[in-house]
């Protein structure tokens, strides 16, 4: 079950280990691109601690330039809500009234495995 949505925002303030890790994520994103390591370290975490991975997810975001392009900040939330998004969509939603950038990171979340409630509910979130 899902943590309350402030739980999500600015968790990078107070887990060295998550802000390592999105340092490293999105200086990767700027200097070429995320590759398939970072891809899979985010769907372990999705799998192992969804909670963890959707602080993950919002912190890239909050701690992203304008330079990382929108698509690749969407990776880790569509990871997300293709194996939790029942459980997550709505404090994914709700998190898209706090986080400026996000809706319309959410326009770039599409495709057959993500479930048809959460794909209704991220297009009604997103800015497409």
């Amino acid at each position: 079950m899902p943590l309350e949505f402030s739980s999500y925002l600015r968790a990078y303030k107070h887990d060295k280990k998550l802000r390592g890790f999105c340092d490293e994520w999105l200086l990767a994103a700027a200097t070429g691109g995320v590759d398939a390591e970072y891809d899979s370290r985010i769907l372990r975490v999705v799998k192992e601690r969804p909670d963890s991975a959707l602080m993950c997810a919002v912190s890239l975001v909050e701690l992203s330039s304008e330079e990382v392009a929108d698509e690749t900040l969407a990776g880790p939330f569509e990871a997300l809500l293709a194996s939790r998004g029942a459980e997550y969509i709505d404090v994914v939603c709700e998190l898209s009234r706090a986080v400026r950038r996000l809706p319309r990171i959410l326009g770039y979340i599409w495709g057959d495995h993500i479930p048809k409630a959460v794909t209704r509910k991220i297009e009604l979130f997103s800015e497409t």
